[in-house]
């Protein structure tokens, strides 16, 4: 009885406190290894989200999108951003969705998707097939089987490969197109691998089964113009070209072969015409010269070119003094060709005057300047003496015109006529002040204004008649015209200042000595002066430079499009102007000088004086003169208060 219900059922329960202990043991341990599993299976799945995150931007570089597709037909990964990017209508949806509503809204060929699903699910088999999208797009599909938790999956990777295939139909049209025009192309070319013709379009009669000419047509270095008489002695000229590529690692060579045997008949031709009318050029007077208009590049010049510029070749020939500033022609004949002058060097230094125009033309696609170029140098001296004799009878005009309606007996009551205003003036000076705009106060001024001009024109002619008449009194001494003019500009500044007119003097030297009356000459300058300031608009700057060039001494006088010639003034005003600069002309000429007017339509004016400077002086030979200030303000005044 103790061995039966005491005994053993504490041998019992001392064995199953054991197996208590040792399950306790157990589970401790295996919970440790749970844990460390749990730990394990966080990083796989950190690891398996991190290559789905770079699957899916990978497929998405490459427009490829993953469809995984469970055993019940649905699409389980449509949250994947990848998917939603090719198909934009599931952005917003999160959920599973059915296959065949899938198929139904997005690909035209539903069945044939279907069908490829299960051959994958029951054959365990990949499947590539291409489908088109009813949006225009065109997918390859690859279907495998995926297995997991022992459901089929199948996972379908879409490709967008719509770019490709329109590449691949557009090589296509491409290699029609091209083959047509290969085949229209009016010249030879021949399809060559390893010495053998593997095409030939057959536009020219080459006899390539003769082994003479097929081998120098296939010979690499043939390239270039051949020339060779047929079986019939006929001269015939090839052109060939020709250029080797690679096509499936195989060297291929691709000639092109031009007859241009009627092509050298024509330049022959083209040679003797051109020799021709090389010869025609050369005899006619004008010198020509043809340039390249891109390059500028000196091509042909005929020989009246060279004689006229007597030289014997064209390397230093500066072409861009002759045709720049020319209006260029287009070459139609029915344009008037248009000439400029300009005084040009030739080969020894001479001076010549030129009368050229350019003319452009096409030659060969090429466009031509063609520099037409006359000699004119006979022309511009009687031009010159023309208009020094013009100058001379206009001079003698003025003079006479005046002479006849003027004589110096007038100059006496002229003289009284001006007292007696000064007298109404003075006896009447409280009316004037009481109604200085009053008729009585403007009449006087009127009367006054026009005894002024009456005198002045009196005196002016008496002037010029002295001058003509070789009356006038020339004392010559040795002076320094540059501080001559100095003085002069600066006592005239102080009048000038009240029309807002500037005389900006400037010198090249210091000293420059002339043999001059200083009196005349003083004259001379302030004439020139005071009637370009008198043509002068307000706020003007006038530059008087003084310049030496060789043994000339050169003074300028510029206003720079601030001068208005022509402007209006009264007749005599204008009479007396116009004497006043033949006066200044006339003591320039006596002094062996020249006076050059130039005036332009864009309100610029000027004035050249050209005097003889004196070389090789003494000290005592030189003169000092100090102008006078009221010689300076009445000369002024004879011209700018009219």
């Amino acid at each position: 009885v103790y061995t039966i219900y005491i005994n053993q059922f504490y041998v019992k329960y001392v064995r199953l406190e054991n197996n208590l202990n040792r399950s306790s043991i157990n589970m401790k341990f295996y919970e440790e290894k749970l844990n460390n599993n749990k730990v394990i299976n966080k990083i796989l799945k950190e690891d398996l989200y991190l290559k789905e995150r770079n699957l899916h931007i990978l497929l998405g570089q490459f427009k490829k999108s993953a469809l995984l597709i469970d055993y019940d037909n649905y699409i389980i990964n449509s949250n994947d951003i990848v998917f939603k990017t090719m198909f934009n209508k599931y952005m917003n949806d999160n959920k599973p969705i059915k296959l065949d509503d899938f198929l139904q809204n997005n690909m035209d060929e539903k069945e044939n998707f279907l069908k490829c699903v299960s051959q994958a699910r029951d054959y365990n088999e990949s499947i590539i097939m291409q489908i088109r999208g009813k949006d225009g797009r065109i997918f390859e599909c690859i279907f495998s089987l995926y297995e997991e938790y022992e459901s089929y999956s199948i996972i379908c990777i879409l490709s967008d490969i719509t770019y490709e295939k329109k590449i691949s139909l557009k090589i296509q049209e491409n290699d029609i197109k091209y083959k047509k025009i290969v085949e229209n192309i009016p010249y030879s070319i021949i399809l060559a691998k390893n010495k053998e013709i593997l095409y030939n379009n057959n536009k020219l009669e080459l006899d390539l089964n003769d082994l003479t000419i097929k081998n120098i047509i296939l010979n690499e270095a043939t390239k270039g113009e051949i020339n060779y008489t047929d079986n019939n002695n006929k001269e015939i000229s090839l052109y060939v070209d020709r250029l080797k590529f690679y096509e499936n690692k195989e060297e291929l060579s691709l000639i092109e072969i031009k007859d241009i045997s009627k092509y050298k008949k024509l330049l022959n031709k083209l040679d003797e015409s051109a020799n021709q009318y090389k010869t025609l050029i050369d005899t006619i007077p004008e010198a020509i010269c043809v340039l390249d208009y891109e390059s500028k590049e000196f091509e042909y010049a005929n020989n009246t070119f060279f004689d006229l510029f007597k030289i014997q070749d064209i390397e230093n020939m500066d072409f861009d003094e002759i045709y720049n500033d020319i209006a260029i022609s287009s070459g139609n004949i029915n344009e008037n060709i248009k000439y400029i002058r300009k005084t040009l060097k030739d080969g020894y230094g001479g001076l010549i005057n030129i009368e050229s125009s350019v003319v452009l033309i096409d030659i060969n696609k090429e466009t031509k300047m063609v520099l037409i170029i006359r000699d004119i140098t006979k022309e511009i001296k009687v031009e010159s003496m023309k208009k020094e004799i013009e100058e001379s009878e206009a001079i003698i005009k003025d003079r006479d015109d005046f002479f006849i309606n003027m004589s110096h007996e007038l100059l006496t009551p002229a003289n009284l006529l001006h007292t007696s205003n000064q007298f109404i003036a003075y006896i009447c000076k409280g009316v004037i002040n009481r109604e200085s705009s009053g008729e009585f106060a403007n009449c006087i001024s009127v009367m006054k204004r026009q005894v002024d001009i009456l005198i002045t024109l009196i005196n002016k002619i008496m002037e010029l008649s002295k001058l003509e008449g070789n009356y006038y009194k020339n004392n010559k001494g040795i002076y320094n015209i540059v501080s001559l003019c100095e003085d002069i500009i600066a006592q005239l500044n102080k009048y000038t200042k009240y029309k807002n007119i500037n005389i900006v003097f400037d010198t090249e030297v210091e000293e420059a000595y002339v043999k001059i009356n200083p009196d005349d000459m003083a004259k001379a300058v302030l004439t020139l002066l005071s009637c370009v300031v008198k043509y002068s608009k307000i706020k003007s700057t006038i530059n008087f430079n003084v310049k030496v060039k060789k043994n000339k001494v050169i003074l300028s006088i510029e206003n720079f499009k601030r001068y208005d010639y022509e402007q209006y003034f009264e007749k005599y005003e204008e009479k007396i102007l116009n004497l006043s600069m033949s006066i200044a002309k006339l003591i320039v000429n006596m002094h062996k000088g020249k006076i050059d007017l130039k005036t332009n339509q864009e309100d610029c004016v000027l004035i050249e004086i050209e005097l003889n400077m004196e070389n090789n002086i003494y000290d005592e030979e030189k003169n000092n003169k100090t102008i006078d200030e009221n010689f300076v303000y009445n000369e002024y005044k004879n011209i700018c208060n009219l």
